[in-house]
């Protein structure tokens, strides 16, 4: 067993040739782990990790900025969609298919981003849609913002984007332009904070369960963030490394009970190559290892 598999996430996911779920309480480690993991990324491979506190300082980190429009016009559709369902609610009125219309109106008639759709959709507006086009304007009230401005080309093998200055529909709504627009590249892996509210539908296929579906195949591999393991337990079959740190959905009658800043980590193989490569590092059972690991405090030095 490598002794430092703090710092091996990364390897981890690349190795098992899956995605990645940490769950547990504030204050447990999850964190830290983040930060040992990103001074020893995969060769060949760049990390994105969405911060949304602003408190990532180990990469290349930045307001970097995406620009919707730079998408198909149904995808900006389904991804305003999507942030605003992920925040208030799965209700039909909250993007209606006139508002969509008004929308592809302006993304037509040459607008370069949401800000400039939302100053402009009052003129485009017939006199029977000016409710429509009111009712747009509060919606894109989210994306008035720098960080929507224009897609910026970031370079580097760990990237530390900062969403603090963006609210709770505009982190969704940045994180699924971004997970699209690089969605033809291949060996990436994404950090996802908040991860149970980009997958929290009822009544819809979500862009983030289409990624961790079909992201193996260009080795695109995502590392899901979360309070709570429960919440994710409709895409378990996605998911190929759980570390789990204390939380409260954990039954520890059933084996000892876990300290401070420790996790249990469960890893399967996805495949014969992916076995040999965690057969490496870590002992297995067939095609499943399991151990406990401490992350300690960061720092550094």
């Amino acid at each position: 067993m490598i002794s430092d598999m703090h710092q091996m996430l990364f390897w981890l996911v690349a190795a098992a040739e899956g995605n990645a779920l940490v769950t547990g309480l504030p204050g447990s480690g999850k964190t830290s782990l983040m930060k040992w993991s990103l001074r020893n990324t995969p060769p060949g491979y760049t990390v994105y990790v969405y911060d949304t506190a602003g408190e990532f300082e180990e990469c290349a980190a930045g307001r970097f900025a995406v620009n919707p429009l730079d998408l198909p016009p149904h995808r900006v559709v389904e991804i305003l969609e999507e942030a605003l369902a992920a925040t208030y609610g799965e209700y039909p009125y909250l993007f209606t298919p006139a508002m969509s219309e008004l929308l592809l109106r302006a993304i037509e008639n040459g607008a370069a981003n949401l800000a400039q759709v939302r100053r402009d959709v009052l003129k485009l507006a017939e006199p029977h849609e000016v409710d429509t086009a009111y009712a747009l304007r509060r919606r894109l009230i989210h994306f008035d913002n720098s960080q929507f401005q224009r897609t910026e080309t970031v370079k580097g093998n760990t990237v530390c984007i900062d969403l603090s200055q963006l609210d709770r529909v505009g982190r969704i709504a940045y994180v699924l332009t971004h997970l699209e627009l690089t969605r033809r590249q291949n060996n990436i892996i994404y950090v996802i904070d908040e991860a149970h509210r980009f997958l929290a539908f009822t009544s819809r296929y979500s862009l983030l369960t289409d990624h961790l579906r079909t992201g193996r195949a260009s080795r695109r591999f995502f590392v899901l963030i979360s309070h709570s393991f429960r919440e994710f337990s409709r895409h378990l079959g996605y998911i190929k490394v759980v570390i789990r740190f204390p939380d409260w959905d954990m039954d520890e009658s059933k084996t000892a009970p876990l300290n401070p800043s420790e996790a249990l980590v469960t890893v399967r193989a996805a495949s014969v190559k992916a076995q040999q490569e965690l057969a490496r590092a870590i002992p297995l059972r067939g095609t499943v290892g399991q151990f406990r690991m401490t992350v300690p405090p960061y720092t550094t030095r």
